[in-house]
C-alpha cells in the first residue's frame, strides 16, 4: 500500500511526460497486491499491425499464446521443410503456422483425433480442490470445421486418428516447425519422440502447454524427452515452451 501511496502523489504532481509512467506504477503496484501483472508498455504486441491483419482474417481477438505460435513459425518461414500441428482444435493454431508461411514449397500437416483429447493419465490431473480434471472426448472439433477454416491453404493434409497412429505417414519428411498442442502427457511425449529426430537444424518445436499450470503432464513429458538431449526448453510469457534444434 506504501508503493500505491508513493506512486499516486507522484502522479498528481509529476508534469505529462512523466505522467504515463507513474500511471503505469500505480495500476502494476495495485495489480501486485492483488496477484497480477501489468504488462510492460514498452510494446504492445495486441497493436502489431501485421498479427492483427491476421487475427481480423481468421475472426480472432488478441491472445497472447497465438502471437508466439505466430512469431516463433515467422522465424522458420524462409527454412526448407515441412511445418505440423499436433492437436489442432478448431484450427486456429495452424492459421497462425500457414500464414507465417514463406516457402511455396512447404506443406503443413494436421495431426488430430478431431474427437477430443485421448485418456488421460493420474500425472494429467493436478487432483486437488478446485481444479480442472480432464476427461476423455474434452476439446472435440469437427474436421470439417477445421477443413474450412484452412481452405484457403491447399498444400495443407489431414491425419485423423489418435496421436502417434498416423505419424509413420510422415515418416520420410523433415520439419522447420512443429507446434504440439495435446494437453496430455502421453501424446505430448510421443509426438517429441517422434519429430525430434525429423527436425531441420534450426527449427522448431513448440509446446502450447509446457508451462500451463492446467497441464502438468505436458511439462513432465518434455522435460523427460529432453533429459538427454542437448537442447533445453525455452518458457515463454504466454506459458508454452520451445525448443531450437541443434544441428
Amino acid at each position: 500500500m506504501l508503493f500505491s501511496f508513493k506512486n499516486a502523489k507522484k502522479l498528481l504532481t509529476a508534469d505529462k511526460k512523466q505522467r504515463r509512467i507513474y500511471r503505469y506504477k500505480l495500476l502494476n503496484d495495485i495489480a501486485h497486491r492483488n496477484g497480477w501483472r501489468l504488462h510492460s508498455p514498452r510494446y504492445e504486441p495486441w497493436n502489431d499491425p501485421e498479427y492483427l491483419r491476421i487475427l481480423e482474417a481468421g475472426g480472432y481477438v488478441f491472445n497472447d499464446k497465438k502471437f508466439m505460435i505466430y512469431q516463433l513459425a515467422k522465424s522458420t518461414a524462409n527454412m526448407a521443410g515441412d511445418t505440423a500441428e499436433c492437436g489442432v482444435f478448431k484450427g486456429n493454431g495452424s492459421w497462425l503456422i500457414l500464414h507465417a508461411e514463406k516457402n511455396p514449397d512447404s506443406t503443413h500437416h494436421v495431426f488430430d483425433s478431431f474427437e477430443g483429447v485421448s485418456e488421460p493419465l493420474p500425472t494429467d490431473n493436478l487432483n486437488r480442490p478446485g481444479a480442472y480434471e480432464w476427461k476423455k472426448h474434452d476439446m472435440a472439433h469437427p474436421l470439417e470445421s477445421v477443413r474450412g477454416k484452412l481452405s484457403p491453404f491447399p498444400k495443407t493434409q489431414y491425419y485423423k486418428g489418435w496421436i502417434p497412429e498416423r505419424f509413420a505417414e510422415v515418416a520420410d519428411r523433415r520439419f522447420k516447425f512443429v507446434h504440439v498442442d495435446v494437453d496430455l502427457y502421453q501424446p505430448t511425449l510421443d509426438s517429441f519422440k517422434f519429430f525430434y529426430d525429423k527436425m531441420l537444424p534450426g527449427g522448431i518445436m513448440l509446446c502450447d502447454d509446457y508451462a500451463c499450470p492446467g497441464t502438468p503432464g505436458a511439462m513432465q513429458a518434455v522435460e523427460e524427452f529432453l533429459a538427454d538431449k542437448p537442447e533445453n526448453a525455452v518458457t515463454t510469457i504466454a506459458g508454452s515452451g520451445f525448443i531450437v534444434k541443434h544441428g
